[in-house]
C-alpha cells in the first residue's frame, strides 16, 4: 500500500549501501552530500541537477547521506531529531527522483571531528572518485563545520572533481529548510509544510488493534504503529488526508491525540477511511496529510462526539471533492 497514487511512479530502483566498503567503483559519478530530511523542494532541485548532469555525462548519480541525523549525535541535550521522512520514505522518494546510488553511512562523533581534508579524502575521493559534486549553498563539513563550498571547490581542483553549488530555494519569499518544515508540522500547519515539501506529508505504519471505540460510533479506525520512534508526528488534532488501499485512493479522517473524551491516554494516530470496509490488521497503511481541520476536543458524551465526527466527515468529503475536481 503505497502513498500518493497521484504521483509519478519511479522508473528505477536506487541501489542502497550502508558501508563505504560496499561501494564498488562509482568513478566519475555525479555526487551530492547531505542529510536530506524531508526531501523538500530545495533538495529536489539539487537532486534534479545531479541526475541531469549524470545523464548528460552518461554516468551514474549518487548521494552520500548519514544516519542518525547529525544533530542527534552532536546535540547537547541528547534529544532525537524528529524526522520528516524515515530512511524508508527517503529511499522511495529518491527512486521517484531517479537517483542511481544511495550510501547511508553511520554518523558518529569521530566522523564529526574529522578535519575537512581528511573527510574529503575518505568520504568523497577514495569512496566515490566523483567527476562532480553538487551541494547546497549552506553545505558544511568537517570538524565544527569548518569546511564550506569554497574549501570544497579548492579541494576539488586538487583531486580532479568539479563542484556545483545550488542556491537557496524559496516559496513566497520563505527560505525552504527542513527545520522550517518541522516547525510547521509541530504547529499543525500542514498546508505550509506541504508547500515547502512539494508533496503531502505522510505517516506510515502497521495497523494494530485498539480499543475499538470508533467502531461503536460507526467510525472504525486503523490504529497506526509507527516503525521509527524518530518519525515526526504533527500537532494533535483532527486532519483530513488521503490513503491508498489495494491501489485505490480514499478520503481519510485522521485523529492524532489522547482521546480526552475517554481515557486521555498515550498519543495515538487513528485513521478512518471513508467508503472502505475490511480488515487491515497487520497491514502497512500510509496516510498523506492534507489539512488540519480542528483541535482534539473533550466532549460530554459519546453522542456529542459522534455528532462532531459526522460534521468532520462532511468537511473532509467536501475538501476531497475539491481535490478531485481540480485534478480533472
Amino acid at each position: 500500500m503505497h502513498c500518493n497514487v497521484r504521483e509519478k511512479q519511479y522508473l528505477g530502483v536506487v541501489k542502497v549501501y550502508t558501508k563505504l566498503e560496499e561501494l564498488n567503483s562509482l568513478e566519475h559519478c555525479i555526487l551530492t552530500i547531505g542529510s536530506f530530511d524531508g526531501l523538500h523542494i530545495g533538495h529536489q532541485a539539487l537532486i534534479k541537477k545531479v541526475t541531469e548532469l549524470a545523464k548528460a555525462s552518461q554516468t551514474d548519480s549518487a548521494m552520500l547521506t548519514f544516519h542518525p541525523h547529525p544533530r542527534t549525535v552532536l546535540g547537547r541535550d541528547g534529544k532525537l531529531v524528529e524526522l520528516i521522512t524515515t530512511i524508508k520514505e527517503r529511499v522511495r522518494r529518491l527512486e521517484q527522483l531517479q537517483l542511481d546510488h544511495l550510501a547511508i553511512i553511520p554518523f558518529t562523533r569521530d566522523l564529526s571531528e574529522m578535519q575537512p581534508l581528511a573527510y574529503v579524502e575518505q568520504y568523497i575521493v577514495h569512496a566515490f572518485k566523483p567527476k562532480r559534486v553538487v551541494i547546497g549553498f549552506d553545505h558544511r563539513f568537517g570538524y565544527q563545520r569548518s569546511g564550506d563550498a569554497s574549501l570544497l571547490a579548492r579541494l576539488g581542483r586538487a583531486y580532479s572533481f568539479e563542484v556545483d553549488v545550488i542556491d537557496a530555494q524559496k516559496v513566497t519569499e520563505l527560505k525552504i529548510s527542513s527545520s522550517r518544515i518541522r516547525e510547521a508540522l509541530a504547529n499543525g500547519s500542514i498546508s505550509e509544510a506541504n508547500s515547502l515539501l512539494g508533496y503531502a506529508f505522510e505517516l506510515e505504519g502497521i495497523v494494530v488493534h485498539g480499543e475499538k471505540r470508533g467502531r461503536q460510533l460507526d467510525y472504525p479506525t486503523a490504529n497506526l504503529l509507527l516503525p521509527d520512534v524518530r518519525k515526526l508526528i504533527p500537532k494533535p488534532g483532527v486532519y483530513w488526508g488521503i490513503s491508498t488501499v489495494d491501489n485505490k485512493e480514499y478520503c481519510a479522517m485522521v485523529n492524532i491525540g489522547h482521546r480526552p473524551t475517554y481515557d486521555n491516554g498515550a498519543l495515538k494516530v487513528e485513521v478512518h477511511i471513508l467508503d472502505w470496509q475490511g480488515d487491515l490488521y497487520g497491514s502497512n497503511l500510509c496516510v498523506s496529510f492534507m489539512e488540519r481541520i480542528r483541535d482534539e476536543e473533550l466532549f460530554n458524551n459519546s453522542d456529542a462526539l459522534k455528532t462532531q465526527l459526522q460534521a468532520d466527515e462532511m468537511l473532509c468529503r467536501a475538501r476531497y471533492a475539491q481535490i478531485l475536481g481540480s485534478s480533472k
